[in-house]
């Protein structure tokens, strides 16, 4: 079962789930679209099952090409915890 990626946007219980059943090396991404441009200095994300590790990609328009503004770091947490992507300086 998949949710639709509007969901992980809004207020409540929107979440976003991929379909599962990965395998270790497969690289699952998701898509947000804000509705105006934002400045941001982070990135909370609250996990039911993290990853072993998160990238964080971004585009000022929304197309390509996308600029890794977080490279790849592993998650100390596996399930349940908050964890914050901060881009690195």
């Amino acid at each position: 079962m998949q949710i639709h990626t509007d969901n992980a946007l809004t207020s409540g219980s929107g979440y976003w789930c991929s379909e599962g059943k990965h395998n270790a090396n497969d690289i699952i991404s998701w898509t947000g679209h804000l509705k105006n441009v934002r400045s941001l200095n982070g990135l909370t994300i609250h996990w039911a099952y993290s990853p072993g590790e998160v990238s964080v990609l971004a585009s000022y328009d929304g197309n390509e090409p996308f600029e890794e503004v977080v490279p790849y770091q592993v998650i100390e947490s596996r399930a349940g915890k908050q964890n914050s992507a901060e881009k690195q300086k």
